[in-house]
Formats: C-alpha cells, structure tokens, sequence
C-alpha cells in the first residue's frame, strides 16, 4: 500500500464553507482547511480498504469526505525504476 496526505488541501462541500451550523458563518466563498489522502493499493484490497475507512471516517457530519477509486493504467517507483505491481 502506498499513501500521501497531501499537505494545505481546501475547499467546500455542502456545507459551502461553514465550519459550523450557525447561519452567521455561511460564506460560500470560503474554503475550509481539508484533508486529501490519496493511497494505491492492489485490485484485490480494494474492496476492504473502502470498508476499513468508510467505516472508521464517518462522524455523520458534514464534511465526512468522498471516497473514489480510480484504475491505475501504469505505475513505476522513480528510486528503482520498478513497473507494475512492483512499484507499489
């Protein structure tokens, strides 16, 4: 598995720049601090990886986040030069 949590992420979902519920913060032009995390991992885990944070990232507030999966077509490690699975 690979990961990186991308650092001074922002921006706003549906609670457009509120970081809490009363109507005096609404302010569609700000962008709230966010966490990205971005992780490959192999087709196979795949599935109980989206379980594993689905289940342990949800506080059922808003801001909870989206999860996407996306094919990789082509992966290589830059130190070695490893391709495929390897690189991972």
């Amino acid at each position: 598995m690979v990961y990186a949590i991308l650092p001074d992420v922002r921006g706003f979902g549906r609670q457009w720049g509120r970081a809490g519920d009363p109507p005096e913060a609404h302010n569609p032009f700000k962008l709230l601090p966010k966490l990205k995390l971005e992780i490959l991992v192999k087709a196979n885990d795949v599935k109980q990886t989206l379980e594993v944070f689905a289940t342990h990232l949800r506080t059922g507030k808003f801001g909870d986040g989206k999860i996407g999966v996306l094919k990789v077509a082509a992966a290589r490690r830059v130190r070695t030069g490893d391709k495929g699975i390897w690189a991972i």
